[in-house]
């Protein structure tokens, strides 16, 4: 998690969003920090960020399966 808030991957996601780009951000590491300094990082097991991935890669692909022959809205493509 970002100290900072997450201000970073939440603007990504959001920028990928308005480009009509869905996305699946891994959290890789904690770490403690203010605007001026790091003061520590707790990086992840790799497996744990694989699991985050497959965890998320899955859901994605059941939504996009269901969502198949919808627009953006939800609504029916015409």
């Amino acid at each position: 998690m970002d100290s900072s808030g997450g201000a970073g991957i939440a603007r990504d996601i959001e920028t990928l969003s308005f480009m009509g780009v869905r996305s699946c951000l891994p959290v890789t590491a904690v770490t403690v920090q203010t605007h001026d300094s790091v003061t520590d990082i707790l990086h992840l097991q790799p497996g744990l960020v694989a699991d985050q991935m497959r965890a998320a890669i899955s859901r994605a692909s059941r939504r996009s399966e269901r969502g198949r022959g919808r627009d953006d809205r939800g609504g029916r493509e015409r």
